[in-house]
């Protein structure tokens, strides 16, 4: 196969999508990442050449110049993006736009186009309608999610991909003023509508979660992260990190009206869970679990009002009496 026509169809490929551009050396390294012994002076040529046949591709002048496509430009897929492909990215964007930054967005919007184009030309009979099938519903009101600065989401972003340091002003929850760190970044997490960057710093060598919104000044550093040896993320989410656990388990006992309940027959608080019956209290049940102790784990009991009662631990019981007042 001619191998200029593999290099001019990688160079399309690695054209990024609006609102990002790469200068010219950026791409030749994408290039010679696959394979490609090209020069600056013919990816040039290639530019300039393909700009020509695709009136997408965006030139912004400068030195080096920068390239990419321009808003609302069509992705272009070497192979179709079939009707199950659009109906993914449909959900995808329908579950997940409400809490993804406006820079991921931003970066998406080309697919989730070509989503939308090729659904409504779909046959309406097909899949099609499938779409509107399907919905998609939250418990708890429609809070607005938390929004991280679009300059903290960027350097977050750069500094977990290239492996670097932060220097960065973070003020905790229920603190007045924000103090300075130098964080190794470690990993992104969601929770509910909340981001948190998963980082050690300040001379904690435990991973630390850090709402991503409360980030404020962030400066990328040279010096590459120090990571926790065998830190793993999937395993560090494993231990029930996402309920901001304390990091101890407890005995929970609690009785639920049975209507109460009825849904942790299905969703059970944990692998040991057991619900029984009350006798001696009409239409009422006990449920044990082994439980992470997290104010989630309060405030949830607390949604219950009237119809869950703590009955152990002592430490929960207090807990809950308190807030109750």
């Amino acid at each position: 196969m001619d191998h200029n026509f593999t290099r001019l169809l990688d160079t399309l490929a690695a054209l990024p999508a609006h609102p990002i551009k790469l200068s010219t050396p950026q791409i030749l390294q994408r290039l010679q990442g696959k394979g490609h012994n090209a020069t600056l002076r013919t990816l040039q040529r290639d530019l300039n050449a393909l700009s020509g046949h695709y009136p997408d591709i965006v030139k912004l002048e400068g030195k080096p110049a920068q390239w990419g496509w321009r808003e609302g430009a069509p992705v272009l897929f070497l192979s179709q993006m079939g009707l199950p492909q659009a109906l993914a990215f449909d959900l995808f964007a329908r579950e997940f736009a409400p809490v993804m930054p406006d820079e991921l967005q931003a970066l998406l919007k080309p697919w989730l186009q070509e989503a939308g184009r090729k659904l409504a030309s779909a046959p309406r009979e097909h899949a099609s309608q499938w779409a509107k099938k399907i919905a998609i519903h939250h418990d708890g009101p429609p809070l607005l999610p938390a929004r991280p600065l679009p300059a903290t989401w960027a350097q977050v972003s750069k500094a977990l991909f290239e492996g670097k340091q932060i220097k960065a002003q973070y003020r905790a929850a229920q603190k007045p003023d924000a103090k300075t760190y130098v964080l190794n970044p470690l990993g992104l997490l969601r929770r509910s509508l909340v981001s948190y960057l998963v980082a050690t710093f300040d001379g904690h060598h435990d991973p630390r979660l850090l709402a991503l919104h409360r980030l404020d000044k962030v400066q990328l550093l040279d010096d590459p992260a120090q990571v926790p040896i065998g830190f793993d993320l999937n395993t560090y989410l494993s231990q029930d990190r996402l309920n901001i656990a304390s990091g101890q388990t407890l005995a929970l006992e609690l009785h639920l009206t049975r209507g109460a309940a009825e849904h942790l027959q299905d969703t059970p608080l944990s692998q040991d869970q057991t619900i029984e019956d009350l006798p001696e209290q009409a239409h009422w049940v006990c449920v044990r679990a082994t439980v992470s102790e997290s104010p989630r784990l309060v405030w949830w009991i607390l949604g219950f009002g009237k119809r869950a009662r703590v009955i152990g631990p002592e430490r929960l019981v207090k807990q809950v009496q308190e807030l109750r007042g």
